[in-house]
């Protein structure tokens, strides 16, 4: 892949292919709007402002630090949505 290695989410209805990697922006396309998601996971150290959109930051340093964390081992992912922030647990 592109991105490398990524962990890839399974059973999420109606959805397939979804991986976790680094990105910056998870803007909606039909807005004009930068995205580097379709559906995926990011993960990042903070959040801010760039070329006049929200985004997330130090992406790839935290990717590729939660991977060697990992060290490829199988995961339960949980995700829940808790007044509007998105909580992994």
């Amino acid at each position: 892949p592109s991105k490398g290695f990524c962990y890839r989410v399974y059973d999420v209805p109606d959805r397939d292919y979804i991986l976790i990697h680094s990105a910056t922006f998870a803007g909606d396309r039909r807005k004009g709007l930068l995205s580097d998601l379709r559906g995926c996971i990011t993960l990042g150290k903070t959040r801010g402002v760039y070329k006049n959109q929200r985004g997330i930051f130090v992406s790839k340093v935290e990717v590729n630090r939660f991977n060697t964390l990992m060290n490829k081992q199988d995961f339960i992912l949980e995700v829940s949505n808790v007044d509007n922030y998105i909580s992994i647990a």
